[in-house]
């Protein structure tokens, strides 16, 4: 298989994501566009579609090493709809939201950070370096 994968432990469990292949990224963004719009102010819808559109990246990613991989004569998106919503009903709301976005990383479904969230320590320099200054000159020969 050709697929990333990456492992979350939590409780002692440890949970082990794939990345989307690329019909399942096609897969998510069919779900994404069946999602039924979103009225302004309706906060609580919203949260719910998150949640639930989190549930469905996991779900596909969890597909690749599930017992229900290829059992279900509907098809994968059948098996999709089942393990959903076991993460819907047994993860908490946190862990959903980290392996959504473990996922989406694997995946190279978020973009690259912007260069101002990418902390660079300029000042630090290695113990045996001494400091350099416009003062110090060549050797001249």
């Amino acid at each position: 298989m050709f697929l990333k994968t990456d492992e979350m432990t939590r409780n002692g469990q440890t949970i082990i994501l794939f990345e989307l292949s690329a019909l399942q990224r096609i897969s998510h963004l069919e779900y994404l566009k069946n999602i039924e719009a979103i009225e302004e102010g309706d906060f609580q819808k919203a949260m719910e579609v998150t949640v639930q559109t989190g549930a469905w990246v996991v779900a596909m990613s969890l597909w690749h090493g599930h017992t229900l991989k290829g059992t279900l004569k509907e098809g994968a998106v059948a098996e999709y709809v089942k393990i959903q919503q076991e993460v819907l009903s047994t993860w908490p709301l946190d862990l959903i939201a980290e392996a959504d976005f473990r996922v989406k990383q694997l995946s190279g479904m978020l973009p690259p950070p912007d260069e101002e969230d990418v902390a660079i320590d300029t000042t630090a320099q290695a113990d045996d370096t001494e400091p350099v200054s416009a003062e110090k000159s060549l050797p001249v020969s």
